[in-house]
């Protein structure tokens, strides 16, 4: 049996991008690397919150440019939300709301009649499938009481079938956005229609420069310890004073 593997990489991230990537330190976020993000339309996200309040909030997801990624590393992405509603960002930006996954469509797309199409595509079905999902954090910059702002990875396993086309055979991949579900939201249409999607490639090299790191560990260490630092500093004096005299 022979397996055909292709042989693709994708092109040099942005400059910023190879920085942080070299030494170690926070991706820029789109504002301040224009060049290193691909930024897709502003989608509304529209609903009720608790007291059966309307609410609107625009959301724009951004991925790492180029839209390929090797293979065994990671999808950078960043998710910006703005609302006239402090609360309702306070329930939608929960890490856990935010749904971005990797989809994957493969199988017989022939170029030939409709009728053909149809009898080779019942012979040979085509698969749809979500393979790998995201991991979101807030993003450290969130200082403005209107706008919020999400990052977050999508990993990529090692042994991801690459983007190919051969002949009328195709796997080709998109990352799609869905809608959020989180306690205290309802949406205006509940469906399970993607808010965003955009395709992207899977490649086998790595882009020439440093290759992409994961952030997603580093981001939960600082948010563990700024939850715990908060929970600290809130606590009354006397149960400061208990846990010192435990220790």
């Amino acid at each position: 049996m022979i397996h055909f593997i292709p042989l693709n990489r994708p092109k040099p991230a942005s400059i910023l991008r190879q920085i942080s990537y070299r030494d170690n330190i926070p991706l820029l976020s789109p504002a301040l690397d224009p060049q290193g993000w691909h930024c897709l339309p502003r989608t509304k996200i529209v609903g009720r919150i608790s007291g059966n309040r309307h609410v609107v909030v625009d959301c724009t997801l951004s991925l790492a440019k180029p839209l390929c990624y090797t293979r065994g590393s990671v999808l950078p992405c960043h998710i910006a939300m703005h609302s006239q509603n402090a609360q309702a960002l306070d329930i939608l930006t929960v890490p856990k709301a935010c749904k971005i996954r990797l989809h994957r469509i493969a199988g017989i797309f022939s170029r030939t009649s409709q009728q053909e199409n149809k009898q080779i595509v019942d012979k040979f079905p085509r698969t749809s499938v979500f393979v790998a999902s995201a991991m979101i954090w807030l993003a450290r910059d969130n200082d403005d009481s209107h706008t919020r702002y999400l990052e977050g990875e999508i990993p990529l396993p090692n042994d991801l079938t690459p983007s190919t086309i051969l002949d009328d055979f195709e796997v080709s991949y998109s990352v799609v956005l869905l809608p959020f579900e989180v306690h205290g939201f309802t949406p205006h249409r509940p469906d399970n229609d993607p808010l965003s999607e955009v395709s992207v490639e899977i490649a086998t090299a790595y882009a020439p420069g440093p290759r992409p790191r994961s952030y997603a560990a580093s981001a939960g260490h600082f948010y563990a310890n700024r939850v715990l630092t908060e929970q600290f500093e809130a606590a009354p004096m006397k149960l400061v004073q208990r846990w010192a005299i435990r220790r």
